[in-house]
């Protein structure tokens, strides 16, 4: 049977694949990332790394259904969608704000706005219900099939390695994105900001669709 190690390595490899996946949070953090905001990204990088671990711990751990409450999921269905939306919509019409473009990230940039970023990057994953069942199927699949043990210790261990798998690809997509996008010009930026905003707003209204078929308003 696999042990704890073993275990944190393929939780590693399962989170660092799961995210490699482009998705709202991975658009958000690019977009910081793009603007020199860099500690914000990595933020946002620690904040879904965490819930990761939270919702695999929950799902291997059978304790999942504490995430289902629908009322709680409606709410967060909801601001998700108007989340995306106000993003979206900002980076279309404004994409990078001159005043942000800059070689560096601002020195001033403080730790709660630092907090406020974690607690966002916890807000989308926790917002977006589709995590719930797919943590569900990787325990399944991980204990059904005896990958891994029931044992505390080996779920605990992989869901951890999941979390860490999720901030490893992050700090890779944020350090590619800071790599080469001095090679890129101000305009072309620009443009990659707007054409992520307009996937954002795409987003917002495929979730509002959902929304609205889900609670039979269509």
């Amino acid at each position: 049977m696999i042990n704890e190690s073993i275990a944190f390595l393929a939780g590693v490899v399962i989170g660092f694949l799961t995210s490699i996946f482009v998705g709202p949070i991975t658009i958000s953090i690019m977009l910081r990332a793009l603007s020199n905001k860099t500690a914000q990204a990595v933020a946002i990088s620690i904040g879904s790394g965490f819930m990761d671990v939270v919702y695999c711990s929950a799902a291997m751990l059978g304790v999942a259904s504490i995430v289902e409450s629908e009322s709680a999921q409606l709410i967060l269905q909801i601001s998700a969608i108007i989340l995306f939306f106000i993003f979206g919509l900002s980076a279309v019409i404004f994409g990078i704000p001159k005043n942000k473009f800059q070689d560096k990230e601002d020195p001033n940039d403080n730790s709660p706005r630092i907090k406020r970023h974690f607690l966002l990057g916890v807000f989308l994953y926790f917002s977006n219900p589709g995590y719930i069942p797919y943590w569900l199927t990787v325990a399944s699949i991980m204990q059904g099939y005896h990958i891994l043990s029931r044992d505390f210790s080996v779920s605990i261990s992989f869901a951890f390695g999941t979390g860490i798998g999720t901030v490893l690809w992050f700090i890779i997509l944020i350090g590619l994105i800071e790599k080469f996008k001095m090679k890129i010009s101000e305009k072309t930026i620009h443009h990659v900001t707007k054409s992520f905003g307009a996937l954002l707003l795409i987003i917002s209204l495929i979730l509002l669709y959902n929304f609205l078929i889900t609670q039979k308003f269509l």
